[in-house]
């Protein structure tokens, strides 16, 4: 038999998804603040930026979907 997933484990894995992207995003433009060329600000740019917004956003949808406490079951 195929386990179920209840709404509140696939809210709380597209959490965990949105903040993983947050924390790429953050460390791909941390490593890029190290060691400053051209090339860098392009990959911070181009690769990190994204990724913190496209986290921010799917964190941001996992918590508007997360059932309020003490709502009715």
């Amino acid at each position: 038999m195929a386990a179920e997933v209840t709404k509140d484990q696939r809210v709380v894995a597209w959490g965990r998804r949105g903040m993983g992207l947050v924390v790429v995003g953050l460390t791909v433009q941390l490593v890029a603040t190290f060691h400053w060329t051209p090339a860098t600000f392009v990959v911070s740019a181009a690769l990190g930026i994204p990724l913190v917004l496209l986290g921010a956003a799917v964190f941001g949808l996992a918590v508007l979907r997360a059932p309020i406490k003490g709502e009715g079951s």
